[in-house]
């Protein structure tokens, strides 16, 4: 299981502004368009591409998580 979520990690750089470039299969992996959120979760963090975490977050009757968590689960 580590392999399966680990084998996508890579090693980066912080720029001189502070900044990380993702990696481009990274990017596709995860959807991330323009706009994206950072959130902590515990001792790790999630980045979100800000349309589908405020689609996903923005559900009054957790319609909206039970979607994404069976989103989730096409992914793996």
């Amino acid at each position: 299981m580590q392999r399966h979520f680990l084998g996508w990690a890579a090693e980066l750089e912080i720029d001189k502004s502070s900044r990380i470039a993702i990696p481009q299969t990274l990017r596709e992996y995860a959807g991330l368009k323009r706009e994206c959120f950072v959130i902590g979760v515990g001792r790790r963090i999630e980045i979100w591409d800000a349309a589908v975490y405020k689609a996903v977050n923005e559900g009054e009757d957790g319609e909206n998580l039970a979607l994404a968590a069976e989103q989730f689960g096409e992914l793996f």
